[in-house]
């Protein structure tokens, strides 16, 4: 979702297999498009999601 003409952007961080893992909210500075021939870099999920402390779950 774009906020304020694009000033931010809610931004869903989700697993490959279309899990939400966090939504956060980001300035348009800490964003930037995907690129066509980029490939998505895997991690597995820690245990706990502390770390993600304001996240939306």
């Amino acid at each position: 979702m774009i906020h304020d003409n694009g000033a931010d952007f809610e931004v869903e961080f989700m697993t490959l297999g279309g899990d939400t893992v966090a939504v956060h909210t980001l300035l348009a500075n800490q964003v930037r498009p995907v690129k066509q021939k980029e490939i998505a870099h895997v991690r597995e999920i820690a245990e706990s999601l502390d770390y993600f402390p304001n996240s939306i779950m």
